[in-house]
């Protein structure tokens, strides 16, 4: 009997042993299972808080002025409620929120400026929207990029511009406000009635401001018709016409003819030339015929001279036949010192050394020339090629009077070719692009400021989103540029804790 209840106590123990280390072994089954349940559910927690927080940003972003109002309120409400405000903080508190929410509703009629007004209405138009521009700041953000990038294209523009425009201010000699606008008047309405670039205009008048001397700055025979004149002498090579601007004042004091008379024949000249290059031509001419003028030579006789020179020279820029020019001119007057050689013109005094065998020896002799320009002179002198070409030049040239009626015509007749008519009206497209995008400062201003505002912000480590935004707070006030240095002032703080527009803080991206 005895035995029996041992050995069932024995097994009974066993069993019960068994089924503890069962048990434990489930026990801890379950725990482990816990400890990663538990893990999970951090995990989920730390992304729940992160989403959380992405979606408050979000529809901070996207709140009325309205919505912000009450959201404002509301924590006002429960701080009063709580005792941890006074009814009079109270009552200041509401009273900057409402005059938040007015500023913030009267923003959107200053936003981007007028262009962007302007933009926003017709954009409501369409939609059939109505509440004003503030309620549509929602659909305004679509154009934002667009924005932009329209005024960094602006402000590109606008320093372009500013460059020319300041040198030319600066050879005007402009000491008055007046000058200054007038000049800037006469520019813009130049560029309009031309239909090309107000910064090619400037480019043009600075050359011509630097030569034109003690003539005037308007009407004819002043820098700004020379400017004028110098689209018709070449439209589509800007080297060219700002040489020809110069060009054309400094051609006048020897031909005392008007800008289109004196470009003209220029052009004339040009034509007899070796020169193929019509701004070099532009910068070369002027100074070999006012050294042949200056030594007795009418116009006809001097442009005569250099057209021969070049081509006897070989000569397709014109450098050194104005070297030459300059030179054969200085020292066939100083040849004799007789009243009679004095006072003989230059036509003349070449004509009695081509006649006289000795006397050209003798002049030849007592010359010196470039090793280049020896052989032409003496074959001018001695009724060689270079000779012949002189004579039949100063033949052809045209009077002033038909080398301005030819200019005026010339140029109708090659803008009336249809690949001009092409260029012509692109010149006139992108005359209007400069205009809409240099016509207000303040739109090429901000977005000037908008790309260093964007560089400060990113420096002090704001990402790219929430420089947009910064960008955009900035942005919302308007035309002020201030707001971007206010702005700035605060954007190193700013990325210290949490953006109110959205950008990062330090904890967040630790996090």
């Amino acid at each position: 009997m005895s035995d029996g209840v041992t050995v069932n106590i024995t097994a009974n123990a066993q069993a019960y042993e068994q089924a503890l280390q069962r048990l434990g072994q489930l026990q801890s089954q379950f725990e482990q299972k816990l400890r990663g349940v538990g893990e999970t559910s951090k995990k989920v927690g730390r992304e729940e808080r992160e989403l959380n927080r992405a979606r408050l940003r979000v529809l901070q972003q996207v709140m009325t002025p309205q919505e912000k109002y009450n959201q404002k309120v509301g924590e006002l409400d429960r701080l009063l409620k709580a005792n941890k405000l006074s009814q009079d903080q109270y009552n200041r508190a509401v009273g900057q929120a409402k005059t938040q929410m007015d500023g913030a509703a009267q923003s959107g009629e200053k936003a981007f400026g007028p262009k962007m007004h302007r933009m926003t209405t017709q954009l409501l138009g369409a939609l059939g929207l109505t509440g004003g521009v503030a309620g549509a700041i929602q659909i305004v953000r679509m154009e934002y990029e667009h924005l932009i990038e329209a005024q960094r294209q602006a402000a590109s523009a606008t320093l372009t511009q500013a460059q020319t425009q300041e040198v030319a201010l600066v050879n005007l000699g402009a000491t008055t406000e007046a000058q200054r606008d007038k000049f800037v008047s006469a520019s813009k309405a130049m560029a309009a009635s031309l239909g090309v670039s107000e910064t090619e205009v400037y480019r043009r008048a600075s050359d011509a401001l630097s030569a034109r001397g003690d003539k005037p700055v308007y009407g004819p025979g002043g820098a700004m018709d020379a400017v004028r004149a110098s689209f018709s002498f070449s439209r589509g090579d800007p080297q060219a016409g700002i040489a020809s601007a110069g060009a054309a004042l400094d051609l006048s004091s020897v031909t005392k003819a008007t800008a289109d008379e004196s470009l003209g024949f220029l052009q004339a000249i040009g034509q007899k030339a070796r020169i193929t290059d019509p701004r070099k031509l532009a910068v070369n001419l002027p100074p070999a015929m006012t050294a042949a003028t200056s030594a007795g030579a009418d116009p006809r006789t001097a442009g005569a001279l250099f057209a021969a020179l070049t081509q006897g020279m070989t000569d397709p820029t014109g450098e050194s036949s104005r070297t030459a020019s300059i030179a054969f001119s200085q020292q066939l007057r100083g040849f004799q010192d007789t009243d009679e050689w004095v006072n003989m013109s230059m036509s003349k005094r070449i004509a009695r050394l081509q006649s006289d065998p000795a006397l050209r020896d003798q002049f030849l002799a007592k010359a010196s020339f470039e090793k280049r320009a020896q052989a032409p002179i003496e074959q001018l002198l001695s009724g060689g090629s270079v000779a012949g070409m002189y004579s039949s030049f100063l033949a052809d040239l045209p009077t002033m009077k038909e080398a301005g009626q030819q200019f005026t015509t010339g140029a109708a007749v090659r803008r009336g070719a249809d690949s001009q008519r092409v260029a012509d009206l692109d010149r006139a497209m992108g005359s209007v692009i400069e205009r809409a995008e240099t016509d207000d400062p303040a739109f090429a201003g901000m977005g000037r400021v908008r790309d260093q505002f964007a560089s400060v912000l990113q420096q002090a480590g704001v990402g790219y989103v929430g420089s947009k935004m910064h960008g955009l707070a900035a942005w919302s006030k308007g035309d002020n540029l201030g707001a971007y240095a206010e702005q700035a002032r605060h954007a190193a703080d700013s990325v210290m804790e949490p953006s109110m527009w959205g950008g990062p803080g330090v904890e967040e991206r630790r996090e």
